[in-house]
């Protein structure tokens, strides 16, 4: 099931981008990141309550049947929009950015800014899921018992729904995005480490949604900002690479959480867990706020040139045929010479 998750979401990012003009990527982006992050977190909360009442094997059949329901869903929005012979996509790609077939991830890796978002994503999700696996010691410690889980995990989500709704709000044109995305990953670490030495409820609970808002903030600015700086046929293969970061870095906090907060205590466990975020979240969003590139596609894809009407009477090149050839004095016609070869 992850690795099929791994191969739809990429695709799925694409063919939204497909359907979205450039200028409201983030405005697309924010609702299904919120949707990610939301099931993400509800997820476990709502598979533990219908566990008790219904069963595992019908709760799997449940979990199975909705995945049929979503690709049903896809599948119908898909066909909906396909026009019978339409040639020409609504938002078409430039001709440099046709294919990104020669770009793999160590070329990708090759760039400072993919790689360090790359790294920052690992670390982040780290920290987040290094919380996450004591929210039982930290509910127990702060007097609350083992329901104080349902509540770290509420706060989470209200914080990922009110930082939805607002990065659904922002504009992310321009290389400032990247400065706002390293802020909120900051802000965020922050409010790890703060609910991990907090000596009450409502100091932790602030803290984790605290780090719910910029948790969005921080997806969504930095994901908008690479769709525009990334051609699609690339975008597709970055996504991958973040979807595979987030995995990793889930992994290493579900793991050296506990360790750091049995040996270290849990507070002292986060801020460690946090160094890291930090570390990276500063050079990262400098470099990539102040370069402004644009990663293109392989170089030996040809740009293709437009399509023209055709040839004139006797051979003569018809007005589609003729570009200006840049002289002194200005703008003159003059044939494409590929095309009367």
């Amino acid at each position: 099931m992850g690795t099929a998750r791994t191969v739809a979401m990429p695709a799925f990012e694409v063919q939204l981008m497909a359907v979205t003009p450039p200028a409201q990527y983030g405005t697309a982006n924010a609702p299904h990141t919120m949707a990610r992050t939301m099931g993400e977190l509800v997820g476990p909360l709502l598979g533990g309550l219908l566990l008790a009442l219904i069963g595992a094997v019908p709760l799997f059949l449940l979990n199975g049947l909705s995945f049929l329901l979503v690709a049903g869903a896809v599948l119908r929005d898909h066909r909906a929009r396909t026009v019978p012979g339409a040639a020409v996509a609504a938002h078409p790609e430039p001709a440099t950015s046709a294919s990104g077939d020669g770009l793999g991830y160590r070329t990708l890796l090759r760039d400072r800014e993919v790689a360090l978002y790359t790294a920052l994503t690992v670390a982040n999700y780290a920290l987040v899921m290094g919380a996450v696996a004591i929210f039982v010691v930290r509910a127990r410690s702060l007097g609350l018992g083992d329901a104080g889980v349902g509540v770290f995990y509420a706060a989470l989500g209200i914080g990922a729904l009110v930082g939805g709704l607002a990065a659904g709000a922002g504009n992310y044109q321009g290389s400032r995005v990247f400065v706002m995305a390293a802020a909120a990953a900051v802000v965020g670490a922050i409010g790890i480490a703060l609910f991990g030495i907090a000596g009450g409820v409502l100091i932790a609970v602030a803290a984790l949604v605290l780090n719910g808002v910029t948790g969005d903030l921080e997806e969504v600015a930095a994901l908008t900002g690479f769709q525009h700086r990334l051609p699609a046929a690339i975008y597709g293969r970055f996504f991958s690479l973040f979807l595979m970061a987030t995995g990793l870095g889930g992994v290493i906090g579900s793991l050296v959480g506990p360790v750091l907060a049995e040996q270290l205590g849990a507070g002292t466990g986060l801020a460690l867990l946090a160094v890291p975020v930090l570390a990276l979240a500063v050079p990262w969003g400098l470099h990539a706020g102040v370069a402004g590139h644009r990663l293109s596609a392989p170089t030996s894809v040809p740009a293709l040139e437009p399509e023209v009407v055709g040839y004139g009477l006797f051979g003569v090149p018809s007005e589609s045929d003729l570009i200006p050839d840049g002289r002194v004095g200005g703008p003159a016609l003059a044939p494409r010479m590929s095309r009367l070869a």
